[in-house]
């Protein structure tokens, strides 16, 4: 499902950068470089202007998220295999990604909005786009 993955790149990735990403999610062994980047420099990549730093539990994040506008499901970009690339509910991924250490988005599926969880202990994100 390159197209979320295209618009979360355009929606949040700084411009500078996006032309790197774009080239990469657009062919399978480019996603795999992709999903390399995303516990390493993406976090470090993204518009700021748009990014929150969150804490909490996985149903406070969910409320925000929901507060914001989230659906029930969302998609997922993570380097957890078995469940990147798919649809899923969000109350329910959220509990299994929270403090795991395995980078992971979760976009909501208006593509505004997403949540990102990084590598390192409180490396979460709320990502808005209004």
């Amino acid at each position: 499902m390159y197209n979320k993955e295209e618009t979360f790149i355009k929606t949040f990735v700084r411009k500078d950068r996006q032309e790197r990403y774009l080239s990469l999610v657009t062919s399978r062994k480019g996603r795999n470089k992709f999903l390399q980047y995303l516990p390493h420099t993406i976090s470090n990549e993204l518009d700021q202007k748009y990014v929150k730093g969150i804490n909490g539990s996985s149903k406070d994040i969910f409320e925000k998220l929901k507060s914001k506008g989230a659906t029930n499901e969302c998609y997922v970009i993570s380097e957890l295999s078995e469940i990147d690339g798919q649809v899923l509910i969000l109350v329910e991924v959220l509990n299994q990604v929270l403090g795991r250490g395995m980078a992971t988005v979760l976009i909501c599926l208006d593509s505004k909005l997403a949540y990102f969880e990084g590598e390192e202990a409180n490396d979460r994100y709320i990502l808005h786009r209004p």
